[in-house]
């Protein structure tokens, strides 16, 4: 059972290291700092744990570890990245290389850097985290519909109120670097759900007939406070141009799939005032697609979208296209 978590083990972490590096000390220096990182979080947990069997189940991983920790000891280096030692002169003093010693007419050399500003950016290959690393994104603002084709009947084309309006989105995003040499352009995707809400001020509410054609009708007693939200679940993707150490500019696009729409109506009857909450399709397009475009400062941004797929179905006399403006913090 132990060499089977210990090759389970070796197969979950050697993708990253050798992803990562490019020769077999690098790899293997990598595997020790991992181990022993584990070994300290395992005895962490061990201080905090008030049982017996939890202790047992610990003591065991923590065996396994130290399995893990021998087999990686085991793996040979070749001869050719082996350090040699530094040459002896017959007095037996160190012949030192004074060549990078500032002489006080040349410029100091700056250490270089990895992707996050501290620590030496690693010969020969492409850290992983700088690669990959995961972002949470919250994004909030108003939205609004551009209507490019109206209803005949101007009583039965909506009045969308945009400061009313709200959508927000919270998702994750990971970057990939597009090229080794120039960590300034990055390609960022990810997943994502947004929901758009949008204040209808005359009194229609969405319905769909039966000829499955999506159109908005008159109901008398609806008062100026009703609303449509719609939610989806979004693919982004994102070009994101970094300026200096904290502006970025970004473009990109989305496609998204809905996967929530409801009214919520308010209306007199009786002399009680009643809300309604009604589900359903509505005759809603299931898909949208669109454009985006950020300006950002650090973790916080300005954002804007644009959809250019129609709100409705094809088959509508209706033409919207949804747009939202707001702003983006990323963590």
């Amino acid at each position: 059972m132990k060499k089977i978590l210990i090759a389970v083990l070796i197969l979950v972490l050697s993708p990253f290291f050798l992803f990562s590096q490019t020769t077999v000390s690098e790899r293997v220096s990598y595997m020790k700092d991992y181990v022993n990182n584990i070994k300290s979080n395992i005895y962490e947990i061990k201080a905090l744990l008030d049982s017996n069997q939890k202790m047992l189940v610990i003591d065991t991983l923590n065996s396994v570890i130290s399995n893990l920790e021998a087999e990686i000891n085991r793996i040979p280096i070749p001869a050719a990245e082996l350090i040699p030692p530094p040459p002896v002169v017959e007095n037996n003093e160190v012949v030192m290389d004074n060549s990078n010693i500032y002489d006080g007419e040349n410029d100091i050399p700056n250490p270089e850097t990895n992707d996050y500003g501290f620590g030496e950016k690693k010969k020969g290959g492409l850290d992983y985290l700088s690669f990959f690393k995961t972002k949470i994104y919250f994004n909030f603002g108003l939205n609004g519909l551009n209507q490019v084709e109206k209803n005949a009947i101007s009583s039965l084309n909506p009045e969308i109120n945009s400061a009313k309006s709200w959508f927000w989105t919270i998702g994750f995003k990971r970057p990939i670097r597009l090229s080794k040499s120039n960590d300034k352009v990055k390609l960022f995707y990810g997943l994502d759900y947004n929901e758009n809400t949008y204040s209808i001020e005359n009194s229609l509410r969405l319905y769909n007939n039966g000829n499955n054609v999506p159109t908005f009708i008159t109901v008398d007693s609806l008062s100026n406070n009703n609303k449509l939200k719609i939610g989806y679940i979004r693919i982004p993707l994102e070009l994101n141009f970094s300026f200096g150490r904290k502006y970025s500019l970004g473009v990109g696009g989305f496609v998204g799939y809905r996967v929530l729409s409801v009214q919520k109506f308010n209306y007199r009857k009786g002399g009680e005032n009643i809300d309604e909450l009604r589900y359903g399709k509505f005759g809603l397009n299931d898909w949208c697609y669109g454009g985006t475009a950020s300006v950002g400062y650090g973790f916080f941004k300005v954002i804007g979208s644009y959809n250019f797929s129609n709100l409705l179905k094809t088959n509508s006399t209706y033409k919207y296209n949804p747009y939202s403006i707001g702003l983006s913090l990323v963590f």
